[in-house]
């Protein structure tokens, strides 16, 4: 919408509070990314008549001079000397329409557009939640993967039950990263330092789980987790004496096993599958 009133201005020369604006639609692009307006921007009545004065030899844009931008211009005819005035005007905005398309352009540029298309994304879903406190987007690229935090005073509702909210919001921002790239880019978000304080939490409860194995004799099955959590299991048990890890199931139901290990058996990968 700005830019769609910014080009308005530029054709008529004149300052926004010259004008009343008008939006007439606004719809967003894929994924909240990018966004089509179109505008009305009429001048106001207290300045028109030395606006039509200074305007009456300016050419009037119209959409067949302009195609490119969906340009259109209300023209209104003075009857006594025929002159002609671009009083209203509505504008069109296309973001990005004059920019070189993603596929043309190199690797470490096209990671520079994700990078941006994910913070403009989680910027947008602070904006829909209207959340009250203040929240900050960080998006950033560490040894080839992109890492995008939000950090806030109120912004624990983004993460949800179990961190089901923050992890579809990390699928999203996959699609948007890998959209743009023909080499998969690995995507990171974590909200509120939630990834931290759960990876701690589930590494606490592998130990546990793995103590009351060694204690009664019995295997334990964790509950569901994702990729990830079943990761740090296996990483934090992986030296632990007596007990081996493997897991079991189909997503989103995979779960860990915490079972005994015999004396001749040795820890591999292939025990220790995510």
């Amino acid at each position: 919408v700005d830019e769609a009133v910014r080009r308005a201005l530029a054709e008529l020369q004149l300052s926004a509070d010259a004008v009343s604006v008008e939006v007439l639609e606004e719809e967003s692009g894929f994924l909240g990314i990018g966004k089509n307006a179109k505008v009305r921007v009429t001048v106001l009545p207290e300045v028109a008549e030395s606006y039509s004065e200074a305007t009456a030899e300016s050419p009037v844009i119209t959409a067949e001079e302009a195609p490119e931008a969906a340009d259109e211009v209300e023209e209104t005819e003075n009857a006594a000397d025929n002159e002609q005035t671009a009083e209203t005007a509505e504008y069109t905005e296309a973001d990005n329409s004059e920019e070189t398309p993603v596929e043309e352009l190199d690797e470490e540029a096209k990671v520079e557009v994700a990078v941006s298309e994910i913070a403009a994304f989680l910027e947008s879903v602070l904006e829909s939640f209207s959340l009250s406190g203040v929240n900050t987007v960080n998006v950033s690229v560490e040894s080839g993967r992109i890492l995008a935090e939000i950090d806030g005073a109120d912004c624990g509702i983004l993460i949800g039950r179990k961190g089901e909210t923050l992890n579809a919001m990390q699928y999203l921002c996959s699609l948007i990263a890998n959209k743009t790239s023909r080499s998969r880019m690995r995507v990171s978000l974590d909200i509120g330092g939630y990834k931290a304080k759960r990876e701690n939490s589930v590494a606490s409860l592998a130990v546990r789980t793995a103590e009351r194995a060694v204690r009664t004799g019995q295997a334990y099955e964790l509950t569901p987790m994702t990729a990830a959590e079943r990761r740090v299991v296996h990483e934090t048990l992986q030296d632990f004496a007596g007990v081996t890890t493997y897991s079991e199931g189909d997503e989103p139901n995979r779960y860990v096993v915490i079972d005994l290990a015999f004396e001749d058996e040795m820890t591999s990968d292939d025990n220790k599958q995510s």
